[in-house]
């Protein structure tokens, strides 16, 4: 591939004039961009000029000043020169750069094509001395593909972006609906954009039964939506069958016992409860990171052309950490730092259950010390929900959801649903009191005589 951009000549220039004239909007992309990219004496001159007054004043020079410090440039080469060089910018200034947002997308894809390459040379001379980053070579890749873009949202000013940013967080399509209702009430816009969601609870408690229901729940009709999940403690195939049970309400023994009659029931629930598209992929046990994640998702995203709502991570102990020199409670917390980033790239929630700490299992709920391997945990979560069960309830099928922390809002509300393992069926049925575990102990008094207390 080349090093310099494959436009004709008139196109680049239409593309150096229209970063002077629509700097505002686009300048930024000047950190994509390098002389070097030109073709043309005069082109690539004029790009270095206002590349390097950018990079001293953060804006590009007008037409005036650019014309000069071109000529001043081209002087001790050719005098001739010189005055040509100040004839070609005198040229850019007359252009019609309307087209303005064209050519950003374009100097964005080219930059990232260049980004890319280089990546890829990188990661051949990192090969050939047998050497991995320590991050992977899919984060080399993410990094590329953000080239050019990640300036683009300079943010909002109060006073000017009042009523966009209302417009925006209040509509309907902002966050995305559990589907349930009870905890609709909760989250009335939903789960929004860049949020991790946090399912604990310990063992073998249904984190993935309630995930495999809420999004099954978002891409029903109700709501819709395109859903990415990532089964890293099971494989993608078993995954699948469990959400397929579900649709038809079936056991999976039933699939194995009449496989045609499991294969018409799915095929008929599908017509009338799923909308959108629901991808499943599947990673070994602490086999990929949140980088290989990000890496699958943006190439699920440009061959598929779907645009995930949510992304389910199954579950937070079976991911890898980026870096395994950290100490282990710092790993486990980075893999809540990268996976609320990876939400806020994608513009979609994260939702990603964890196993609570062997202190957690017997408490009637948990509380933000819960976390299994690290404390720091609590302060990255957006939305902490327990799946809390006696034993006795366990036996009879019986959840409870706790919501034990809200970034968004009140938190604490106590609800209480069943469950049918065989079909993966978890409802939510009534909302319930919180009695904190103190005031419980206090009402039913001292488990000690009074004079041993």
């Amino acid at each position: 591939m080349t090093d310099r951009y494959p436009f004709k000549e008139d196109y680049q220039d239409l593309l150096l004039a229209t970063l002077c004239q629509h700097q505002d909007s686009i300048g930024y992309l000047a950190t994509a961009l390098k002389p070097a990219y030109f073709s043309g004496v005069y082109s690539t001159l004029t790009a270095k000029c206002a590349l390097d007054y950018y990079a001293a004043q953060n804006r590009f020079p007008t037409f005036i000043v650019l014309a000069e410090l071109v000529r001043e440039k081209a002087a001790p080469l050719n005098p001739s020169d010189a005055d040509l060089a100040q004839t070609y910018v005198q040229k850019l200034a007359t252009l019609d750069t309307s087209d303005y947002l064209y050519i950003r997308d374009t100097i964005v894809k080219f930059a990232q094509e260049r980004a890319l390459v280089d990546a890829i040379r990188k990661s051949v001379e990192l090969l050939k001395e047998d050497k991995v980053p320590d991050d992977g070579f899919s984060t080399m890749f993410a990094e590329a593909m953000r080239v050019g873009t990640n300036l683009d949202d300079l943010g909002y000013v109060l006073h000017a972006d009042a009523d966009r940013v209302i417009d925006k967080v209040t509509d309907v399509r902002y966050g995305i609906p559990t589907g349930y209702p009870l905890l609709d009430r909760i989250w009335r816009h939903g789960w929004g954009p860049g949020w991790l969601i946090v399912p604990l609870a310990p063992p073998k408690r249904y984190k993935t039964a309630f995930c495999i229901n809420l999004a099954m729940n978002m891409v029903s009709p109700a709501i819709g939506d395109d859903v990415f999940y990532y089964a890293c403690e099971l494989n993608q195939e078993l995954a699948m069958v469990r959400a397929m049970c579900h649709l038809a309400r079936l056991p999976d023994d039933y699939l194995y016992d009449s496989k045609e009659k499991f294969r018409k029931a799915v095929k008929s629930a599908m017509q009338d409860k799923v909308a959108g598209n629901l991808l499943f992929k599947s990673f070994a046990s602490k086999g990929a990171k949140i980088s290989d994640i990000r890496a699958h998702a943006r190439t699920a995203i440009s061959q598929l052309k779907l645009r995930p709502k949510a992304m389910f991570i199954d579950y937070a102990e079976t991911v890898m950490p980026s870096d395994k020199r950290d100490p282990e409670y710092r790993q486990q917390a980075n893999i809540y730092v990268e996976a609320r980033a990876l939400g806020s790239e994608f513009n979609c929630p994260v939702i990603m259950p964890d196993r609570c700490n062997k202190e957690t299992v017997d408490k009637d709920v948990p509380d933000m010390k819960g976390f299994q391997g690290s404390f720091e945990k609590a302060g990255v979560t957006d939305v902490a929900i327990g799946l809390c069960s006696t034993e006795e309830e366990y036996r009879d099928g019986i959840i409870r959801f706790f919501n034990f922390i809200n970034r968004h809002g009140r938190a604490y509300q106590h609800l209480r649903g069943k469950v049918d393992p065989q079909t993966w069926q978890v409802e939510i049925h009534e909302q319930i009191p919180f009695e904190p575990d103190s005031d419980r102990k206090r009402r039913k008094g001292p488990s000690l005589p009074a004079e041993l207390l």
